[in-house]
């Protein structure tokens, strides 16, 4: 529509162009008419082949803005999306677990995936001004670095926080003698699209409650809103690197 406008603008100009030529000039000799209408028609001919040439252009540009947000939406539709489907506890032979459990929720896979989770005793909580920062070895592996891993679209895998709680701890847990549990971490993975599309990154924090319901002890998880993010909502930048080539 802008540039219809502009078209209509320039032949406005142009029309008044030509009324302001045949009003001031004298013609007084017929000979001179000819003359007059060739120059006329090629002011007016240069004004619409400039109007229909930024007509042309402007019409290019708003498809190329097209076409580029048609990609885009494309890219966020079909992308891997990695989040935290359930922080939990169960039972096992020695104790109670808990795992993060973490999901490709996704319509194509999760590259390079690696994670990382802490846990640290707290009284009487979390503090306001707390980083979040990672202490200890990474999730995966016994380095520095995390062993890198593939989630395709619906596969999912899970993150053990802290060690096997016994009856004993899950009463302490309880009844706060240490303080307040949490647990928090990340995900990070690339998408198909990378290295276009930049390193994802999913936060999350959940505060570990015991429950003394005798006869049966019990650890639940509440998740925790000051560390919970995706991409470029996430408190703090990306800790791992992802692949060097995208997936084409």
């Amino acid at each position: 529509m802008s540039n219809l406008r502009s078209l209509i603008f320039f032949l406005i100009l142009a029309a008044l162009a030509l009324a302001v030529v045949v009003t001031s000039s004298p013609m007084q000799r017929h000979n001179d008419w000819p003359d007059f209408w060739i120059a006329v028609g090629t002011v007016f001919l240069a004004c619409g082949t400039t109007a229909l040439a930024w007509y042309t252009l402007g019409l290019w540009r708003e498809t190329q803005n097209v076409a580029k947000e048609a990609k885009e939406t494309t890219r966020r539709e079909l992308r891997a999306y990695v989040n935290v489907k359930d922080c939990g506890a169960s039972k096992s032979g020695f104790g109670t677990v808990v795992e993060v459990t973490f999901e490709n929720t996704g319509k194509t896979p999760a590259c390079s995936v690696q994670c990382k989770v802490n846990w640290g005793w707290y009284d009487p909580a979390i503090p306001d001004d707390f980083d979040f920062a990672d202490h200890g070895l990474l999730a995966g592996s016994e380095s520095l670095e995390p062993s890198r891993m593939v989630l395709g679209p619906g596969q999912g895998s899970q993150m053990v926080v802290g060690e096997t709680f016994n009856d004993e701890a899950i009463q302490r847990l309880a009844r706060r003698v240490q303080g307040r549990l949490f647990a928090w971490g990340w995900i990070e993975y690339d998408d198909v699209y990378s290295p276009i599309t930049p390193r994802r990154r999913t936060e999350f924090c959940y505060e570990l409650v015991g429950f003394e319901e005798l006869p049966t002890l019990s650890i639940r998880c509440r998740n925790r809103s000051n560390f919970n993010s995706t991409d470029e909502d996430c408190l703090r930048p990306t800790a791992t690197t992802g692949r060097s080539k995208a997936a084409l």
